[in-house]
């Protein structure tokens, strides 16, 4: 059994924690093998996860593979090298690429792709994502190209599931899924600057370039932030999430004052590890605060799409989303959440939704192995 897992990859920690657990949940398979293509890693990234490459190379709007007896196939085995039409199952995790800010572009690839892995006999899988909305009349066009092409897909949340499901009436292919790493635990890191009540600060990018804020904006809100820690006598911290948000926290020490201490991880379960070491965390990355819910560490959070909204609603704590421009907002979700007696009642919620969000991973879960062990003995 051969299984692509795609639209992850090492460079946002998000996507490698989503590559993490789709690798651990397979781990001691002996019948199954892990493929990813350039796109998922460098080689030696892919060989310390134990996926072999997927002879595949990708080109603007289209991709490229090589002729089926291209390298042969005791070549293949012994450089382990797989073609796509080797593949059986095909894991799509690409958390939120197929909607109307996204334009066409994305779907139209993965069409064209899928189309062809199904020709050869694969099923395709959209692991639980975001999704949607579907208003354009391009972008509703290529999505039901996209979505015919597909087996199983999770919308991630109940915004989501009612886009795809304008789009698709009430498929049997829909089941709606929240995101699944709270199964990946994360790992021994780097030591937490010294001080009381560590609190990760995580920035993102997206909010300036999709979250309606200038970049001045949004660094003198997460220094605000700092302050708001502090004054809970926290200690916070920057932990960047993807190197293009390193800038920022730059950016954010020197506006707090010059000395935010910034933790630079480059693996994703370790970055983990670390937040389940912390008091409470602020983040505007939709898996560090995944990270911190799932671990019941107390949050809160900004956002750049209804993804965020939906994530605190499933966790019991809707009040934890703030509006950076909203004066006044940050202090009434930290006193909401973050100052006793709310905090531990908050900690007692999370560890309830958490176990919750566990098992509905795995009820995800069993609806794919249920697929990928159909695909193996059909093939």
């Amino acid at each position: 059994m051969i299984v692509e897992v795609r639209n992850v990859h090492h460079r946002n920690k998000g996507a490698e924690l989503m590559l993490r657990a789709m690798v651990d949940h397979y781990a001691g398979r002996t019948d199954v093998t892990l493929v990813g293509s350039h796109r998922v890693g460098k080689p030696k990234q892919l060989k310390a996860l134990g996926l072999k490459q997927l002879l595949y190379v990708h080109r603007n709007r289209g991709f490229h593979v090589p002729p089926t007896n291209l390298p042969p196939a005791g070549v293949r085995a012994s450089l382990n090298l797989v073609h796509p039409t080797e593949v059986d199952v095909v894991l799509d995790a690409a958390g939120f690429a197929y909607g109307d800010q996204w334009g066409t572009d994305r779907a139209v690839l993965a069409t064209k792709y899928y189309r062809y892995m199904r020709k050869h006999g694969a099923k395709i899988v959209l692991m639980p994502m975001s999704l949607g909305p579907f208003t354009d009349p391009d972008v509703v066009r290529t999505a039901r190209e996209l979505f015919a092409q597909v087996d199983l897909v999770f919308p991630r949340d109940d915004t989501a599931a009612a886009a795809i499901r304008d789009l698709l009436g009430d498929d049997a292919k829909i089941h709606q899924a929240p995101d699944f790493t709270p199964l990946m635990k994360g790992t021994d890191g780097p030591a937490l600057p010294p001080g009381d009540k560590p609190a990760a600060i995580i920035p993102n990018r997206k909010m300036v370039q999709k979250g309606g804020l200038t970049e001045r904006e949004y660094v003198v809100f997460l220094a605000e932030v700092v302050r708001a820690f502090r004054a809970l006598g926290y200690t916070p911290f920057a932990l960047p999430h993807a190197t293009f948000d390193h800038q920022l926290a730059e950016a954010v020490r020197t506006e707090a004052g010059g000395d935010l201490p910034i933790l630079v991880e480059p693996d994703a379960l370790k970055l983990k590890g670390v937040i389940s070491r912390c008091h409470a965390i602020f983040s505007s990355r939709f898996h560090g605060l995944v990270s911190g819910l799932c671990q019941e560490v107390p949050v809160i959070a900004t956002g750049w799409s209804h993804k965020y909204r939906h994530l605190l609603d499933e966790y019991g704590c809707p009040e934890a989303l703030v509006d950076a421009k909203e004066p006044g907002a940050l202090q009434a979700a930290v006193d909401a959440l973050l100052v006793e007696p709310h905090y531990a009642a908050t900690k007692a919620t999370l560890a309830d939704r958490a176990a919750w969000a566990r098992e509905q991973s795995r009820l995800m879960w069993a609806r794919v192995d249920a697929l990928v062990e159909g695909a193996g003995e059909g093939a």
